[in-house]
């Protein structure tokens, strides 16, 4: 049966002008599942922050304070290193593979992602405009499960997807710098509220934002033809392609964020210098990135001519954009 609230095929329906593309689904986790899978994400990225996980990322390296990492998002949810019972019991609960077929009408899907998205709230934060994947392709569907109030995400709706093209955006300068914004008139922003889910197709133009709190599991699927040969492996009712097994960590690589000074290094001292420098560079960057989130000075200098490109009527340069002042 459809889920309640969304009619089959409608999602995907490319003959309805007035599809955006995307649509969230208030408050469709219990409050008690949502708190649930909140303290089994806490236990995911406490884990992360001590440097337990697989593969985190890290997309601005600040000085190592206000909770430690500013990790921005950890993937390989079950891995044994991290797992949480209690968030693999969100997952289970809400059969979301089946929420998927049910939204987009196909037979069959697979998991090509699943990470949880998380900040640290002192740390503001505005990515690239960017699509994962390619124009009016409907054989992928990206989801937010929101475990908190969240607001910043920005998406520009399909209806308006022409829009681009007519104004001349150039998508490639918008891809190459966090701090380019479009016109307002051109994307919507949503607000969404802990247990609801977000949905759209994974072309659509958008960008990730947010200031203040964020926790969601951002997740994507592919369609599966009857006839398909890709090898899947199944954990918590979704169907994952086996080169994104949640629970393999032979298919992971930790993401390094610095080098570690080896204090057992040989008595060389041009060799300890080079050692030393190694560390101090790491330190120096974060640094610079601290005083840039505070006053952005020399970012402003280092992209003095994206500033000069994008002064237009539809696009402009952020200036208080990744700074406490977003």
């Amino acid at each position: 049966m459809p889920i309640e609230g969304i009619e089959l095929m409608n999602f995907y329906d490319d003959t309805t002008s007035i599809n955006k593309g995307y649509f969230t689904l208030k408050k469709r986790i219990p409050p008690e599942l949502a708190r649930l899978g909140l303290e089994g994400s806490d236990q995911i990225v406490a884990s992360a922050q001590r440097g337990d996980a697989p593969s985190v990322r890290v997309y601005r390296d600040y000085p190592h304070v206000f909770g430690g990492l500013n990790i921005f998002g950890v993937e390989h949810l079950m891995h044994q290193s991290i797992k949480s019972e209690k968030f693999n019991e969100l997952f289970r609960s809400l059969d979301i593979e089946k929420m998927v077929l049910n939204v987009t009408g196909w037979k069959g899907a697979f998991c090509t992602l699943c990470r949880i998205h998380t900040a640290t709230p002192f740390w503001k934060y505005q990515g690239t405009w960017h699509r994962d994947a390619l124009v009016n392709t409907d054989d992928s569907i990206h989801l937010n499960i929101y475990l908190k109030d969240e607001k910043g995400f920005r998406i520009v709706p399909a209806d308006r997807q022409p829009l681009l093209k007519e104004r001349q955006i150039n998508e490639t300068a918008l891809g190459n710098s966090d701090n380019l914004l479009l016109s307002e008139d051109l994307y919507d922003e949503i607000s969404a509220k802990a247990g609801d889910i977000l949905f759209f197709k994974s072309w659509l133009l958008h960008q990730g934002a947010y200031c203040g709190q964020r926790r969601h599991i951002h997740m994507c699927f592919k369609r599966v033809d009857n006839n398909s040969q890709e090898e899947v492996i199944r954990v918590c009712n979704i169907n994952y392609r086996k080169d994104c097994d949640p629970t393999n960590s032979k298919v992971y690589s930790k993401i390094s964020i610095s080098t570690s000074y080896n204090e057992n290094s040989s008595a060389n001292s041009p060799l300890k210098v080079r050692n030393l420098l190694t560390q101090l560079k790491p330190a120096l960057k974060r640094g610079l990135r601290l005083i840039n989130y505070f006053i952005p000075f020399l970012r402003i200098i280092r992209e003095r001519h994206l500033i000069n490109q994008s002064s237009s009527k539809y696009t402009r340069y952020s200036f208080l954009s990744n700074t406490i002042w977003q």
